[in-house]
């Protein structure tokens, strides 16, 4: 697991070097957090298993590319094309497959952008090169993906239809939310960049109309109700408060 735990360093030395560099010539940074994890022994040979793969070193590496991720987690859906392009842009890093699951989001409305990349791990012999499975995702994203995998965790993947039915909603209504945010992001910028341009005269100090006053007042947006009549029910409400937990650990998807 060398190679790999190597692989994640490289791939995190990438995202601090862009996120210093953001915070120290732009003032603000896209990337608002970023974690990794290491496929432990026992999910690796499980998934292994799943896949019907050899017990090859060398199968294993050319058929499971998920063992070493990395998970980028973003401002707003703009931010994560960009952070994309930005690594991409790099000549030591070779894309090996790109999913959008934000363009095409999966059945069950999970949404986020998945790089597998190889990174260049110099040892003191060779040179190997290491995959690693990059996912860029925006907070509403990664916040029903945390919430998905501890409904199925609990459940041991035998969701109950009603909850699958309750998830899909919120993964609606957490993209509507997205869309709503950049909406409103790309309005602050436009205003900052031609005050008075809207017509609506200069910018009241400490209220959310002045986007240069940091001590203005948080503008919040409800989302749209749920698709679905009801209140939630007590599994989802009772994941969402262990969500909100500090020190939450970042689960790794199989």
């Amino acid at each position: 697991m060398l190679g790999y735990k190597s692989g994640i360093a490289e791939v995190l030395t990438k995202i601090t070097i862009l996120r210093d560099e953001f915070d120290t010539v732009h003032d603000t940074s896209p990337i608002e957090h970023v974690g990794s994890r290491l496929k432990s022994p026992e999910s690796l040979l499980a998934k292994v298993r799943r896949k019907a793969c050899p017990m090859t070193l060398e199968a294993i590496r050319a058929q499971i590319w998920d063992i070493a991720g990395v998970r980028v987690t973003c401002s707003f859906v703009s931010d994560i094309y960009r952070i994309r392009d930005l690594l991409v842009g790099q000549p030591d890093l070779t894309v090996l497959a790109e999913r959008d699951y934000i363009a095409e989001p999966k059945p069950n409305g999970y949404q986020s952008l998945h790089l597998i990349v190889t990174v260049p791990v110099f040892l003191s012999d060779r040179v190997e090169h290491v995959t690693v499975e990059i996912q860029i995702r925006t907070i509403a994203m990664d916040f029903w993906a945390s919430l998905e995998h501890k409904i199925y965790y609990k459940y041991d993947g035998a969701v109950p239809q009603r909850l699958l039915a309750e998830l899909k909603d919120a993964a609606l209504a957490a993209s509507r939310l997205d869309a709503t945010m950049e909406q409103l992001h790309d309005e602050v910028r436009a205003l900052a960049a031609h005050p008075g341009a809207t017509g609506q005269g200069t910018p009241v100090h400490g209220t959310a109309t002045d986007p240069t006053d940091p001590t203005s007042d948080l503008l919040v947006v409800a989302p749209e109700p749920l698709s679905r009549p009801g209140a939630p029910s007590d599994e989802v409400l009772a994941a969402f408060a262990h969500l909100l937990q500090p020190h939450r650990p970042v689960p790794g998807a199989d």
